[in-house]
């Protein structure tokens, strides 16, 4: 393959992955939580055959910075997705809602914010 050839096909994919990616975020709100590579990392996380301690260690660092008190949810949990399926978008959304059920299920984590109480001559007219 000539290097012309190698790039146009890498480019096309990179492109092409991102779009499935957006779509996917369009679609389950949980997914805008992550970057189009953490998504990817989930996705290698629930449709891999074997796993991957690393890559499981990522993904549990992804869920505890969204919510500390979320764990991960067990590969087992999404059985569903098939590892043969080249329908990408279907997955990632299947992964989406599964967030969404593991976040649902955690107490929400409030956070004060301490507000400065002092006034800039500008913001006075």
């Amino acid at each position: 393959m000539c290097l012309t050839s190698y790039y146009f096909t890498t480019t096309y994919y990179i492109f092409f992955r991102q779009d499935i990616v957006n779509r996917a975020q369009e679609r389950c709100y949980y997914l805008t939580f992550f970057p189009a590579r953490h998504i990817l990392a989930f996705y290698d996380y629930f449709t891999s055959e074997k796993l991957d301690k690393e890559n499981e260690e990522e993904c549990k660092t992804l869920i505890r910075f969204v919510n500390s008190k979320a764990q991960l949810p067990s590969r087992e949990a999404f059985q569903g997705i098939s590892h043969g399926s080249k329908d990408y978008l279907e997955i990632l959304c299947k992964i989406g809602n599964g967030l969404k059920r593991n976040f649902k299920d955690v107490l929400k984590q409030t956070r004060n914010i301490n507000a400065v109480e002092q006034h800039v001559k500008s913001d006075i007219l």
